[in-house]
């Protein structure tokens, strides 16, 4: 095997690792309890209904109950009911207008929704109340990088959410796809290593139920090539 066809076979790898990881909800705000013997072995679209049924019925209570609305909206989010969800956050959003964690999550939505310019605007809005959000930071750069608007400020977001968690797998997988999409091949490359390094180290990444958009495959094996055709070395970069 050639070195050029077992780095693309290494980053088809990586690809499929990340994209069965899945994406856990951006963004999200409080920690969170450790789980219960049965939570950690229940199957996961199981447990965000139970999720839905109970805060739906603190909303029963409550109707303006925000965290329950941001709740309810994170589980429609995992459970693939995108339109809910942003319904649910955008009212949690009204309700607590301090929160960032809500207003990221809401990117997030919009963002999975196709529809962009909300989404970016829901994610500088969360900025503005959060600065250092995580979540803020990475759902504005993969808004950004959507559709090649703004690969160049995807970056700077993409790496700030990676400085504030450099071990979420994901999170390099987008931020690589920014460099790439950017023309910065160099640093697409060791984002691509760095990658590889968590992905055959590391144990079982936290809970993630949604479903990866099949473009992040696609921009691996795209970002290869150009770096292939570049002439730097898939190796070192050099």
């Amino acid at each position: 095997m050639t070195g050029g066809n077992q780095w693309l076979c290494i980053t088809f790898t990586l690809a499929a690792c990340v994209a069965s990881e899945g994406a856990s909800h951006a963004g999200q705000q409080g920690q969170k309890k450790e789980a219960s013997h049965v939570e950690r072995f229940a199957d996961p679209r199981r447990k965000w209904e139970r999720s839905e049924q109970e805060a739906t019925a603190r909303l029963a209570a409550n109707p303006k109950d925000s965290h329950a609305l941001a709740d309810r909206g994170v589980a429609r989010l995992n459970l693939g009911r995108i339109e809910e969800a942003a319904g649910d956050l955008n009212r949690a959003a009204e309700v607590d207008t301090t929160s960032a964690g809500v207003r990221a999550q809401l990117a997030y939505a919009f963002m999975l929704l196709g529809r962009q310019q909300e989404a970016i605007a829901a994610a500088k809005c969360a900025l503005a109340l959060g600065p250092e959000n995580e979540g803020a930071h990475a759902n504005l750069g993969r808004a950004l990088l959507e559709g090649g608007s703004d690969p160049q400020q995807a970056v700077v977001h993409l790496k700030r959410a990676v400085e504030l968690n450099p071990e979420d797998s994901n999170l390099r997988f987008d931020l690589f796809s920014a460099y790439r999409q950017s023309g910065d091949l160099l640093h697409a490359n060791a984002e691509l290593r760095l990658l590889r390094a968590i992905l055959t180290g590391a144990g079982p990444g936290p809970d993630r139920t949604l479903e990866r958009s099949p473009r992040f495959a696609r921009a691996a094996v795209e970002g290869q090539s150009a770096v292939l055709h570049s002439g730097l070395s898939p190796r070192t970069g050099a």
